[in-house]
């Protein structure tokens, strides 16, 4: 007996057979209607694969539109890689009749990119109780993996920072029971991942620093922070190692509160403090007895070199004494209310000041220059501007004794290329001279070309006088260090008989030479001639002045922009401290001062510096070693480091920049060239404070 169907059974297949009956068209409309509108991509092929519906969310996600699919099975649109796992999909379904999920990607042709998506493909029987088509439905998953793949990258950069940094991390909760740490931390502890694992901060820390211990875990519980702080861990072979922690509270996975700890091991600093103080007495008997072997050795030297010693200590007394007094008092002035008549002058008083402080640093440094360690300019500069700058500074003595100062650069090329700073200087020497020992007449100067070969211009700048003259037989010595041609000159009208022999030196360093045509009783006219080059103008004639106002506009600008900004200041010097610290005070930026480089790396560690100017010598570490370091702690990659240094020539700043240093600030320090050096780099961004 044959079993009957039941009677809901019987129902749904006349349904279906009613359906079935149904205009194809009208079945069409009916799915367009009824999936158009959802706003997840759906498509559905037959058994061929050939796409025969998909809706517009399908179309937006693919990039291509339902009339250039209808039909095919988009191997003309999408990569044959992609298409042949399309078609091993449509397959297994067709050949399971299951369900296929999968993650893969797909081409979208309009935006010319492929997008991740995840892609569920359901088969769907025919009238055979087979498969006659199946369904697929997509959702995109591109930004949330990508924004995985992001979060993994930046996890990852996270956990190398952590593995790689030179510093102890140890992260713990309340209890003190260590969660995580990284090898350094562990190398510090002296313990073996496992053994330090199965311990806590309570079994590192001996029982002498309860009372600290207390009153830093308060100060957590209170600030979120502490530290820094220094004690000593029990290491697992029994040793103490003195140690700086610093540590901040944070909020775990769970919501339970955990100490993040950074540990420094100090070591080498405790120990070479105790070196220090160990050896503090014997260094002074060192010291001592040094200081008398080399009273013993400047004494000889003084026998041996009367002249020389002579020079020095006049030198010493004569101008460094007063020109101290000039350039304080002159600057003090210069930043009071002055008529356009009174800041002319001081301008020259401080031009005069500081050429005259320059001489002091070159003749005291006399030997660099007979060793040829000297380094000449190479820049573009107008010839007369060279010959004014050398009236201005003689005028004021020319005037007292009633002498006519004549300016002639009238047979000269106007602009030229060379060194303008030793033209002046060797000038000068020969000016000073003609003013010193002329009383009536006048001091005329003149430049003059003698020859030309393309660029090369060979120039002679001559000063000619109308007063004592000197005797020919005096004129052999006049260009030798520490001569004159009488010793009495010395006595009546003072000098240290050096500046003719500077101007030799520096001729002969600029390719020419010197000399001298003198009548006694009648005058003289000193010369000396350099090897320079023509050149096309590069400023107009008041560049100078406003070189000037754009130095005085650095220090408003940094008042406006970056008041307020803190700095590090690695200097040794207490006096060089105490010059540095009232110039940035003036512009209302502060500064925190490491006496060495060692202090200078662990302050930059620390944070809240946008830059560091680093002397160069200083005890323990000096300023290019503390550089690399410092390029090497999280943030200072990108903030500028300057040198400050007495030394410039080439090899120095060489130096610098291979260390890591981005510019060079020259001792003694300029306070306007301060001022712009730390507005140029302050502006371009790169010292953002951490």
């Amino acid at each position: 007996m044959q079993n009957a169907s039941p009677p809901g059974e019987k129902r749904s297949q006349s349904m279906i057979d009613a359906i079935s009956a149904e205009d194809s068209r009208f079945l069409h409309l009916t799915i367009q209607e009824a999936v158009g509108v959802i706003p997840v991509p759906v498509f559905i092929k037959d058994r061929d694969s050939r796409i025969v519906f998909m809706n517009a969310a399908c179309e937006d996600q693919w990039g291509i539109g339902f009339a250039d699919l209808r039909g095919t099975d988009g191997s003309q649109h999408f990569p044959p890689e992609q298409m042949r796992a399309f078609l091993a999909e449509d397959q297994r379904v067709f050949a399971g009749g299951q369900q296929v999920d999968v993650e893969e990607t797909i081409w979208n042709a309009k935006l010319g990119q492929n997008r991740v998506v995840h892609t569920i493909k359901k088969p769907i029987d025919g009238a055979t109780g087979q498969p006659a088509c199946l369904i697929g439905i997509t959702f995109d998953m591109t930004d949330r993996v990508r924004a995985e793949a992001d979060l993994r990258e930046s996890n990852d950069k996270l956990r190398g920072l952590y593995e790689l940094s030179p510093l102890g991390i140890a992260l713990a909760d309340m209890s003190g029971k260590f969660v995580d740490f990284n090898e350094s931390f562990r190398k510090i502890c002296g313990y073996a991942s496992d053994d330090l694992q199965a311990l806590d901060y309570w079994a590192l820390t001996p029982t002498r620093y309860a009372a600290d211990e207390a009153r830093q875990l308060a100060q957590l519980q209170t600030t979120g922070q502490y530290g820094p702080y220094e004690k000593q861990y029990l290491r697992s072979d029994g040793a103490l190692v003195p140690v700086q922690l610093n540590g901040m509270l944070i909020t775990g996975k769970d919501g339970q509160n955990l100490i993040w700890s950074i540990v420094e091991d100090i070591s080498q600093r405790k120990r070479t403090e105790a070196e220090l103080e160990q050896h503090r007495h014997q260094l002074e008997l060192l010291v001592q007895q040094r200081t008398a072997e080399l009273a013993e050795a400047r004494e000889l030297a003084e026998q041996a070199s009367l002249a020389k010693s002579r020079f020095l200590a006049n030198m010493s007394h004569e101008i460094r004494t007063p020109l101290n007094a000039i350039i304080g008092f002159n600057n003090l002035m210069q930043r009071d209310a002055l008529s356009p008549e009174q800041a002319d002058r001081l301008a020259k008083i401080d031009g005069a000041s500081r050429h005259l402080l320059s001489l002091i640093n070159e003749i005291l440094d006399f030997s660099k220059i007979e060793a040829g360690q000297v380094e000449l300019e190479d820049c573009t500069f107008q010839l007369s501007e060279v010959l004014d700058a050398v009236a201005s500074f003689v005028d004021e003595p020319a005037r007292a004794k009633g002498l006519a100062i004549e300016v002639d650069a009238r047979g000269a090329p106007m602009w030229l290329r060379g060194d303008p700073t030793r033209l002046r200087q060797a000038l000068l020497n020969l000016a000073g001279n003609a003013i010193k020992f002329t009383e009536h007449g006048s001091v005329k100067l003149r430049a003059e070309l003698l020859d030309e070969q393309g660029d090369a211009a060979v120039v002679r700048l001559s000063v000619q006088d109308t007063g004592i003259g000197i005797a020919t037989d005096s004129i052999p010595r006049l260009f030798q260090e520490f001569e004159q041609a009488d010793a009495s000159i010395t006595r009546k009208f003072g000098g240290t008989g050096l500046g003719l022999a500077i101007t030799k030196r520096l001729a002969a360093l600029m390719g020419g030479e010197c000399g001298v045509e003198s009548q006694l009783g009648c005058g003289s006219r000193f010369w000396f001639t350099a090897r320079l080059h023509r050149a096309a103008p590069t400023a107009p004639a008041a560049a100078a002045g406003s070189a000037h106002d754009a130095e005085h506009e650095a220090e408003q600008a940094l008042r406006r922009r970056h008041q307020g900004a803190r700095i590090l200041v690695a200097e040794d010097n207490p006096i060089n401290q105490e010059v540095l610290l009232a110039m940035l005070d003036g512009v209302g930026i502060g500064a925190d001062i490491a006496e060495n480089g060692q202090e200078a790396v662990a302050m930059a560690a620390s944070g809240g510096h946008c830059m560091a100017l680093m002397d160069l010598q200083m005890p323990l570490v000096g300023g290019l070693d503390a550089t690399r370091s410092m390029r090497k702690l999280p943030g200072w990659q990108q903030r500028p480091i300057l040198a400050m240094t007495a030394n410039a020539f080439v090899e120095d700043r060489q130096a610098c920049q291979a260390a890591g240093m981005d510019d060079i600030i020259v001792k003694p320090v300029d306070m306007d060239a301060l001022y712009a050096t730390l507005l140029r780099w302050l502006d371009q961004g790169r010292s953002l404070a951490a």
